[in-house]
């Protein structure tokens, strides 16, 4: 028996260093019992100490009987290694050819049975003797002289051909996946192990073809790859570890941030029909944290009225893969009303059915109810402006009123004086269809007139609520203009109009528009007549970037830098006897309809107003 050296010492350290290893990310996995490449590696490291004294073994042996029986053993558990080797890099890298792995699997368990059935392993068929070689290491080791072995090549070499190509073609399949993590894992592993199977194989081929003298290093090759898997394995549990802390601190920040919002957590268990809440969602609905909710108990929080809905959102959600969001009330136990609105994302199985709905859900009462408040402002106010702006038209028309009287005397004069006409003819007893026809045609269009004025008026003067529909513009300047013609015919004022045809329609209330233009044309005849200008004013329709522009400009003194913006406060005018309402309420009424009212000095004298109404 050959003394102590470093043989004695290398190969037991190697040894001992695969089972550490083995013995270490088998517990580990034994935590991550779905990480199936750290089980492969545990045992891949302890095949590797099984190889590391078989060789140890090898070289100590003293017959040929006892070499080919170590070597005997060693051939069972080397393609028992080779498979779990092939297997680490199948679920490690998640790559590789099935048929090329199905192929060495295959083929390396056809060994084991032809290890035992011919000659003295699979490797020889017979080892006539042991020649003592020298080695480095100042000492003797036993090297076989012998007859190969007739299935070594088809069991052995050719199972390592393509254990080869099975590694490339998963190193090359991980690498063009392209992440970075799974690049790395490529060439470290794949690469590493391609690398450090090559030297052995090729110099267990060496070795058995009689090229080379040395023992076998089948150990000290596999060790490195077991090395490479063990340091990338352990770059993956460090990195796991460091995910973990992140995710546990981002964890509390996020329960920090639900808390601060006051956001209810939940987890619906579609197959065991079992809801998870934090804290709050629990709260929320008046559960009691960890009590059993299944989705019935949940749907009877929901108001009868809303139940129905929700239930088939939630299944229309899961049947459509699309995300769930619903504002819905609730009734607790306590009797009270609360408004819950709830968003949700659904998990499906690969078969694509669904297993878990999970979401947040947020107390959105005090929003509601301040909708509601904020509802009830407006419709108050939206009532205080048409009252306001009501006033505003009847004190508008009064200032009117004489003008409108002589207009509407106008007709009614025509018709007293046609109607005595045709007394007349009556009592002279003369009476022919031609003589008292046109009398009547006459009665009856001046009969219209008045009464197309006084439905203008009436409408000015009703007390309605604003109602909206589509309207013509060019339509709506048209019947303002016909009203207060008398007036403008009594001042001696002339109107040029500028209407652009096809003028597209805007969805507005045309009563509060006849009051915007009607202030706007009362108003610009008030300049008129202070300075005694040009008595002509110039009304403009034009649409331009989807708006309709309703200008009207007069030849006046003009406005003041300082006024063009103060003339639409409340009660600022420039009239002895106005109150100052007029303009604000018009611009009020305008930004209403979404559009905008402003003012500006023409260049040439006078003033010009203009007011935009967006087309719908």
């Amino acid at each position: 028996m050959p003394g102590l050296n470093l043989i004695d010492v290398i190969w037991p350290m190697m040894a001992a260093t695969s089972l550490t290893l083995a013995v270490i990310f088998f517990f580990i996995w034994i935590h991550l019992r779905a990480q199936r490449d750290y089980l492969a590696f545990a045992l891949f490291a302890v095949c590797v100490w099984f190889y590391t004294f078989g060789e140890w073994s090898l070289m100590r042996a003293t017959t040929p009987e006892a070499y080919g029986d170590t070597l005997r053993w060693m051939m069972v558990v080397v393609p028992i290694g080779v498979i779990l080797l092939a297997a680490f890099i199948r679920w490690h890298l998640r790559a590789g050819r099935d048929w090329l792995f199905w192929s060495v699997c295959g083929l390396r368990l056809l060994g084991i049975p032809l290890n035992f059935l011919f000659g003295a392993n699979v490797v020889y068929s017979e080892i006539t003797e042991l020649q003592q070689q020298a080695t480095m290491f100042g000492d003797s080791i036993a090297m076989p002289v012998g007859v190969p072995g007739p299935f070594h090549w088809l069991v052995n070499n050719l199972a390592d051909i393509l254990l080869v190509l099975f590694l490339a073609d998963a190193t090359h399949s991980a690498w063009r996946r392209g992440d970075a993590l799974t690049r790395r894992r490529a060439l470290l592993v794949g690469g590493g192990t391609i690398l450090f199977f090559l030297i052995a194989a090729g110099h267990a081929t060496l070795l058995h073809a009689g090229l080379a003298s040395s023992p076998y290093l089948i150990s000290i090759s596999f060790l490195g790859i077991v090395l490479v898997m063990s340091y990338q394995l352990g770059f993956d549990v460090f990195r796991s570890v460091h995910l973990a802390i992140q995710l546990r601190e981002s964890e509390q920040r996020m329960e920090l941030a639900v808390h601060a919002a006051h956001l209810g957590l939940w987890e619906w268990d579609i197959e065991r029909d079992v809801f998870w809440a934090n804290d709050t969602g629990y709260a929320m609905f008046s559960f009691l944290p960890g009590e059993r909710v299944d989705f019935d108990r949940f749907s009877q929080r929901i108001h009868p009225e809303e139940r129905a809905a929700v239930v088939t959102a939630v299944h229309d959600a899961l049947a459509n893969h699309r995300r769930y969001e619903k504002e819905y009330r609730i009734v607790l136990p306590s009797g009270d009303t609360r408004w819950m609105h709830a968003w949700g994302q659904a998990e499906y199985s690969a078969s694509g059915k669904p297993t878990k709905l999970l979401g947040v859900v947020l107390d959105a009462t005090e929003r509601k109810l301040a909708e509601q408040r904020q509802d009830e402002i407006e419709r108050l106010a939206n009532r205080q402006r048409d009252e306001l702006a009501h006033l505003s038209r009847v004190a508008m028309l009064g200032e009117l009123s004489g003008a409108l009287a002589h207009e509407l005397n106008q007709p009614l004069t025509s018709i007293l004086s046609n109607a005595q006409a045709a007394q007349l003819f009556i009592a002279r007893g003369v009476v022919s269809a031609d003589e008292i026809g046109p009398i009547l045609d006459d009665i009856v269009k001046a009969d219209r007139r008045a009464g197309d004025i006084i439905r203008r008026l009436r409408r000015l003067l009703k007390k309605d609520d604003s109602t909206r529909q589509w309207l013509d513009l060019n339509e709506v300047v048209s019947e303002v203009l016909r009203l207060t013609n008398s007036d403008r015919v009594s001042r001696g004022i002339t109107i040029q109009l500028e209407l652009s045809p096809d003028l597209p329609p805007v969805y507005g209330d045309e009563v509060q528009l006849q009051q915007v233009l009607l202030n706007l044309l009362n108003n610009a005849c008030d300049a008129i007549e202070a300075v005694d200008a040009l008595p002509a004013l110039t009304v403009r329709t034009v649409c331009e970037a989807g708006n309709v522009i309703v200008s009207v400009a007069d030849r006046g003194s003009g406005i003041g830098a300082e006024d063009l913006e103060r003339i639409f406060e409340p009660f600022v005018t420039t009239k002895a006897k106005g109150l100052g309402l007029g303009l604000s309420i018009c611009r009020t009424i305008i930004q209403a309809h979404g559009g905008r009212l402003w003012a500006e000095n023409r260049q040439d004298g006078g003033a010009v107003f203009h007011f935009v109404v967006p087309v719908a």
